[in-house]
């Protein structure tokens, strides 16, 4: 079942993502408040794999270690945490997303040899290489 776009709602999402020997992995990521308001969202985030011209769900989502079910910034507030992923979640070389509910999501790709790309150079690679 092809997974949805999370929504957004004027906080910032920036990633920084490491894979394991065995395929698991640990996504650092920061949410930044660049609004004037305060901004809610739900601490919820997952990782989709891209196959056959669409995104996948690959992990169920998660409640971060935040701790509550949603994360309030203030406005210019920002808070990162560390997520990590069970071995096998990054099992194949291809097109990943990292998604956080309310705030949005970030494309990764991982190449044959391991090499990892985050962000806006990841979307040219197709799904399966």
């Amino acid at each position: 079942e092809a997974a949805g776009h999370p929504e957004r709602n004027g906080v910032d999402l920036f990633v920084q993502v490491t894979r394991d020997g065995d395929n698991s992995g640990y996504i650092q990521y920061r949410l930044t408040n660049n609004t004037q308001l305060t901004k809610t969202c739900d601490n919820a985030c997952w990782v989709d794999y891209y196959y056959e011209g669409e995104y996948h769900r690959i992990s169920g989502p998660q409640i971060l270690p935040l701790g509550d079910s949603e994360v309030t910034l203030e406005p210019g507030e920002n808070v990162s945490e560390t997520v990590s992923f069970p071995a096998g979640t990054f099992n194949r070389p291809g097109r990943y997303r990292f998604c956080f509910q309310d705030v949005g999501e970030i494309e990764f790709a991982i190449f044959e040899d391991g090499y990892l790309l985050v962000g806006s150079g990841a979307h040219w690679m197709g799904g399966t290489m």
